[in-house]
């Protein structure tokens, strides 16, 4: 268990997203914070049954740049020092099999496009030399994304944690929220 005492921020929770909060707020310079996890370890319960596929490629251009602002956020902890999130950026290839999907293809493309991110429509030929398994002759659009790629979620967590805590950021493991102090619609604490 770490250390249980007052802090100006407190994150209820230690799984990858918590430790990203932790690590972010480091980073920004808040170093008064404390994360508390009811578990005996962090990134012990979905986190470390979580896939880990990371796609950038989104419905508006605000998530594709959310998700391009992740990809860079994976690659620098994967420079180390430290703990790193197994990042791997092996590209991703999006199937469509149907007109329907074709045309959503066409909405995805413009809005990485309004990001910057690449991405580009690849034949037949391309795709099967992209994925060796693949036999892409239903295909009616093969969507391809060079930045793409997977990380192990546990370790995330874990380079999250290591850089939070070297930049004075408690964890508390262990502990359980019992509830959350609110006067006039704020929270005033956590018990």
């Amino acid at each position: 268990m770490g250390e249980l005492k007052d802090a100006e921020i407190v994150i209820v929770g230690g799984g990858a997203i918590g430790c990203a909060v932790a690590f972010r707020l480091a980073e920004a310079g808040r170093s008064d914070v404390l994360l508390i996890e009811k578990e005996p370890a962090l990134a012990s319960v979905t986190t470390a049954q979580a896939a880990g596929l990371v796609g950038q490629v989104r419905s508006s251009v605000d998530r594709v740049r959310l998700a391009m602002d992740s990809v860079a956020t994976f690659a620098q902890l994967e420079r180390g020092p430290g703990p790193t999130p197994s990042w791997r950026q092996v590209g991703s290839l999006r199937i469509a099999l149907t007109d329907a999907r074709v045309d959503e293809f066409g909405a995805l493309i413009e809005s990485c496009r309004g990001a910057g991110l690449k991405v580009e429509l690849l034949d037949h030929a391309a795709a099967e030399a992209r994925w060796a398994g693949l036999v892409a002759a239903s295909a009616k659009a093969i969507l391809w994304c060079p930045s793409d790629g997977y990380l192990q979620p546990y370790d995330l967590a874990m380079a999250y944690q290591a850089r939070a805590r070297a930049e004075g950021v408690r964890f508390a493991t262990g502990v359980r929220v019992t509830g959350i102090a609110i006067r006039n619609g704020e929270v005033t604490g956590v018990e």
